[in-house]
């Protein structure tokens, strides 16, 4: 009976996978919007298939290395091309030319390839993820999602509000790179971050979610669609700080 129970779960991680291959489609399609819309759908099925197997009592090896693979896609490989791209569009008329691949680009300006380090600390940061007995209710080092998330939303604020800090800093191949290391350096970091995974709610014994809580809402009304971005970076700041605390 319990192989029959796993089938909810793993159907939800599936889809999760199958979202970010749509995403990662939607990016060489230059469709960056469609690519985040995907993503989202993978973040909301990548919740839903823990709890889906947390309620039925079916948690298990399978689905832990099958939900890791599909992080790896969507969280991991999708913000890398992202990236990618990106960087490509802001230096072609410098470095390499329009027309070439992204091959041919990293080939002519092999710094162009810092991106990359994306993808390699997702992969190092799930595989630790999976045999790490410590992170049950807790992270060490910055969960793919919110990784994904914090990339993922530099194309918003892009699209939603150009004239926004985001948007001119993205203009600079400069600030790209940056993002690059820093996003590889935070999911490799040993930095202890809070889960919202939370089994009440009270304040006294959940300060951090609800510090969270309070940051996002101030940061929406001040930088709008450069708000997640942003956000993601309080999350790194105030985890470190209450770390440091303990």
């Amino acid at each position: 009976m319990k192989q029959y129970l796993t089938f909810l779960p793993n159907t939800l991680t599936l889809g999760n996978l199958a979202m970010g291959i749509l995403a990662i489609l939607a990016l060489f399609d230059d469709r960056p919007l469609w690519a985040v819309s995907f993503l989202l759908a993978s973040m909301v099925l990548d919740f839903f298939d823990g709890f889906a197997a947390r309620w039925l009592g079916v948690s298990g090896d399978l689905g832990k290395q099958l939900d890791s693979l599909a992080d790896m896609v969507s969280f991991g490989i999708a913000p890398t091309i992202w990236l990618l791209l990106a960087l490509k569009k802001t230096c072609f008329c410098v470095y390499t030319n329009d027309a070439d691949s992204i091959l041919d680009t990293l080939w002519n300006k092999p710094s162009l390839s810092i991106p990359l380090l994306v993808g390699l600390a997702a992969a190092y940061r799930l595989a630790t993820f999976n045999i790490d007995q410590r992170q049950t209710t807790r992270f060490i080092g910055l969960p793919t999602p919110a990784n994904a998330w914090m990339i993922m939303s530099i194309p918003l604020a892009i699209h939603y509000d150009p004239q926004g800090v985001l948007a001119f800093w993205a203009e600079d191949p400069r600030f790209l790179m940056g993002v690059s290391i820093f996003s590889a350096w935070a999911m490799t970091s040993t930095i202890n971050l809070p889960s919202f995974k939370m089994s009440g709610l009270s304040p006294k014994k959940y300060p951090e979610q609800y510090m969270l809580l309070l940051l996002g809402l101030a940061l929406l009304p001040l930088l709008g669609w450069s708000a997640p971005f942003f956000w993601v970076i309080g999350y790194l700041v105030i985890g470190g700080l209450f770390s440091l605390k303990k």
